[in-house]
């Protein structure tokens, strides 16, 4: 678990977050670990992918409405499947708002209460002919990676980045 300082809700304050208690361990983080950390996610060794995989968490209601605003009157690559997650309470506000519709119609699959990548690509991934999936979650591409043996590789950007790589139908370098 992560509190980061100013961010996380509960860890307005360093004391906050800690509760008032000294922490067991102090791991400073620079740009060598971060690029670390980035060239581990980035197992991919070509632009080709089969899935742009977003919402590992669930998207947020103000995620979902971003990625309906990139996608407008814009179409999905036909050799990509775009999975979007989000709860079932949120799909249902979403699907309200009209923001499922224009993902849907943009050639995007919508799925909900349910992780689009870790679960299904990391399992089953090379029975299921997948080589490679982008996404911009850390955890969904580590945990694809760990699931499938590093048999399905991955490509970690922005969540504009993985629109742009569905739309293109590659991940541009």
């Amino acid at each position: 678990m992560i509190h980061v300082v100013g961010v996380t809700p509960e860890a307005s304050t360093l004391k906050e977050a800690f509760g008032g208690l000294k922490p067991k361990e102090t791991i400073h983080v620079g740009k060598k670990e971060l690029q670390w950390s980035y060239e581990r996610l980035n197992t991919a060794t070509t632009g080709d992918l089969d899935y742009v995989a977003i919402g590992c968490p669930h998207c947020s209601l103000e995620e979902f409405r971003h990625i309906a605003a990139l996608l407008r009157g814009r179409k999905v690559h036909s050799k990509i499947i775009l999975f979007v997650a989000i709860s079932t309470i949120k799909y249902d506000l979403a699907k309200r708002m009209g923001l499922v519709k224009v993902i849907e119609d943009c050639g995007g699959v919508v799925v909900k209460g349910m992780c689009p990548g870790a679960s299904i690509f990391g399992r089953f991934g090379k029975d299921l002919g997948v080589s490679a999936v982008a996404t911009n979650s850390s955890k969904n591409a580590h945990y694809i990676g760990a699931h499938s043996g590093g048999y399905v590789k991955t490509r970690f950007g922005s969540l504009e980045r993985c629109i742009e790589a569905a739309i293109a139908g590659k991940w541009e370098n």
